[in-house]
């Protein structure tokens, strides 16, 4: 998702946030910055990271060090990578799963920290709601995952044409 992101031709629109990363040769410098947005030299370090098959192929210091070989900030933006991540996916139980998908791979994506999503509890109480899919091109997930969904209508990160189309049916 990042990397959809920073290959993406709205990277300067959607590429947010962008890492701050410390430059492991100097820690008083951040190697990326968002005051000084560097795409090129984030998406060469990017490109070094390696995949996640690879990098369960050894202990941590053996692939750390391998990283390090490759591009010194592939490993700190890797980190921030994960960490910026305030997400998680869970598998949902058969009980929960939506018949019309016809897959048993359905998953659950909660990205709320636990004070927003008891406020929504609460008010779901009070006045329902209603399920709906956000169907948005991968390219966004890099910044949906770190900063929430955001209504862009209007905006410049609006992806396409001022009206949006909404489906309602009935669930089973």
């Amino acid at each position: 998702m990042c990397r959809a992101a920073l290959e993406s031709p709205r990277k300067s629109i959607i590429f947010e946030p962008y890492p701050s990363v410390v430059d492991p040769n100097d820690p008083k410098t951040l190697a990326f910055n968002p005051k000084k947005k560097n795409y090129e030299r984030l998406q060469k370090a990017l490109d070094s990271v390696m995949s996640i098959r690879e990098m369960t192929q050894g202990s941590y210091l053996e692939i750390k060090k391998q990283m390090d070989k490759l591009d010194p900030l592939a490993h700190p933006l890797l980190q921030w990578i994960i960490s910026s991540n305030r997400s998680h996916i869970v598998k949902l139980p058969l009980s929960r799963q939506l018949k019309f998908m016809h897959t048993s791979h359905q998953f659950l994506l909660l990205s709320s920290p636990p004070a927003k999503e008891a406020r929504f509890r609460t008010a779901k109480k009070l006045y329902g709601s209603t399920f709906a899919f956000h169907g948005s091109h991968i390219e966004n997930w890099h910044s949906v995952l770190r900063n929430g969904l955001v209504n862009a209508s209007y905006t410049k990160l609006q992806g396409w044409g001022k009206d949006s189309t909404v489906c309602q049916q009935k669930m089973n």
